[in-house]
């Protein structure tokens, strides 16, 4: 099974596939925001995102040890993300990277509280900012 540094070496692909689906929903944001103040805001917010977990991969900091510590910071930079844009719904990918981030790090009991807080946090989110279709 994974360990709780995820070394690159042995899992690359959930290393890539993080920063594909990062570097996605920066070019979403350019895409739909075009190149406006909410923009640059949005931007520099999933840079620190970006920053964080490169931050956590290095294995030198705090969050390297500190798995919750780690995924509360990112989740409330992605929440703060859809408050300060709520129209950029895709911005929800970064909730789907922290799930699975969850899974890898977080020991069996608290994995699954940490995916039930997530869940219910993303409903709260949506049903704040979004009218029922």
């Amino acid at each position: 099974m994974f360990d709780r540094l995820l070394p690159k070496a042995r899992h690359p692909l959930i290393y890539a596939g993080f920063y594909l689906v990062v570097a996605a929903v920066v070019v979403r944001i350019f895409i739909k925001l075009s190149f406006t103040s909410e923009a640059a805001a949005v931007v520099a917010g999933v840079g620190l995102f970006t920053l964080i977990a490169i931050a956590r991969d290095s294995g030198r900091f705090v969050l390297s040890r500190r798995p919750l510590l780690y995924l509360g910071l990112q989740t409330a930079i992605v929440t703060a993300l859809l408050s300060i844009e709520p129209s950029l719904d895709f911005l929800a990918l970064l909730f789907v990277l922290l799930s699975l981030q969850a899974v890898l790090l977080l020991p069996d009991p608290t994995r699954y509280l940490w995916l039930a807080a997530l869940t219910l946090l993303i409903a709260v989110i949506f049903f704040v900012n979004y009218e029922p279709g």
